[in-house]
């Protein structure tokens, strides 16, 4: 099945404004049935998209810089970005994954006049199918936890599911999460039917592969099992079930044009997807398999550079960018290169925590933080803030913290 058909892409942009657009804060197009409506979807109501990329150095004893990407309009055009550093690991640590929430969460609230997003959905690069479980343990509880601390840090408000939440925040306290792994280096190759008579030899962009070799995975219904998201609705609460018919979330997409070879498309497994079980507010439509395909294809166009759908979904590439760029740096960061001082450094261990020995697998790895706040009174998370300039807040002498936009590059360039 295509989508490019079926999405209405309306898609036109000139050499100079292609030239141009990496320098501009205006949108040079969309890709809707409506151009003032964004992306399908995601316009409905404020949705906060997150893209994370992990690049990992060479060796055992070395480092991974995790970079995160987050959508701030409804056109999926304008981003933001955050990064962090830790012990080489395939998990983002549990404090990490926190603060990553907590300050692209703040940079949508800045962007958006202080609107808090109803609903997130976060594609994760590069997970293997055996850690779909430290996944979930992690980095989604930690994504939650994050969500609640911004939640609980703006508004006075008491969880109608406080038995259940104990304050570590719940899907009926904080915006319901959608998480989507994208796996770019998967085995299945799409080719047409027939030999095609065009130039191109390869499916069109939008095919979409979502029957025949997948229902043994949609099958299990990894996303949406009442042990990961509750079926019981709390007094107190006006968020309503969806009617469900689940038949899985898990699709092949090839977003590209492929002239040459064999088009190698992008695999989507969807971990969890509450937006498909719970109805956040009267504006939300249910997140179907059909809706999270057209959405991600939509997406594939907001590239700055390119004017045609990419191979992955664009807040994912520039978290591909960002990682790899801090790796280059990894050895003047550590001290390896240049002066002999580094620039960050490895936390120091809560007295008690474990007796000095690693972190157990399901609390994730240690973490790095910038030097020149770690004797600053601030709390430990504000210290892994690589970048002061680039997050959305200001920390004055005192430790005082202020929240204001930060500025904004875009690594599309």
């Amino acid at each position: 099945m295509s989508l490019a058909r079926e999405a209405g892409i309306g898609f036109t942009i000139s050499k100079l404004t292609e030239s141009l657009s990496p320098q501009i804060v205006s949108r040079a197009w969309d890709t809707a049935f409506d151009s003032k409506n964004g992306i399908p979807w995601v316009a409905e109501t404020p949705t906060l998209v997150m893209g994370i990329h992990l690049s990992h150095g060479l060796g055992t004893n070395s480092i991974t810089c995790v970079a995160a990407t987050a959508c701030l309009d409804v056109g999926c055009m304008q981003m933001a970005q955050e990064l962090k550093v830790q012990p080489k690991s395939d998990i983002v640590g549990s404090l990490l994954m926190q603060e990553i929430t907590k300050s692209l969460c703040h940079q949508y609230r800045l962007h958006n006049d202080k609107r808090m997003p109803k609903r997130v959905v976060v594609f994760r690069e590069g997970v293997a199918d055996n850690n779909f479980g430290p996944i979930f343990d992690t980095e989604i509880r930690a994504i939650r936890q994050g969500l609640f601390d911004v939640v609980s840090s703006l508004y006075d408000f008491e969880c109608p599911n406080q038995s259940v939440c104990q304050m570590n925040g719940c899907l009926f306290c904080t915006p319901i999460i959608t998480f989507s792994v994208s796996q770019s280096n998967n085995v299945p190759r799409v080719v047409p039917s027939e030999r095609p008579t065009t130039k191109s030899k390869n499916v069109p962009s939008g095919t979409c592969v979502d029957k025949l070799i997948m229902p043994f995975q949609n099958g299990m219904q990894l996303s949406t099992s009442e042990d990961k998201i509750s079926r019981v609705k709390p007094a107190g609460t006006n968020m309503q079930l969806f009617e469900l018919s689940d038949t899985g979330f898990d699709f092949l997409l090839v977003a590209h044009g492929g002239l040459k070879g064999t088009s190698k498309p992008i695999l989507y497994r969807t971990i969890l997807n509450e937006n498909f079980v719970w109805k956040k507010n009267e504006a939300s439509t249910q997140l179907t398999r059909e809706k999270l395909e057209q959405c991600t294809y939509c997406m594939d166009f907001q590239y700055g550079t390119a004017s045609k759908a990419i191979r992955n979904v664009p807040v994912v590439e520039y978290s591909k960018r960002l990682s790899n760029m801090a790796m280059g740096y990894a050895g003047y960061l550590l001290g390896r290169k240049g002066t002999s001082n580094s620039y960050i450094g490895l936390a120091e261990r809560e007295p008690g925590d474990n007796n000095g020995e690693h972190k157990a697998p399901e609390t994730g790895p240690d973490h790095y933080i910038n030097n020149d706040m770690k004797d600053r009174c601030i709390e430990s998370g504000l210290k892994t803030v690589l970048l002061p300039a680039f997050a959305p807040y200001s920390i004055s002498a005192s430790g005082n913290v202020v929240h204001c936009p930060p500025f904004r590059p875009h690594l599309s360039a």
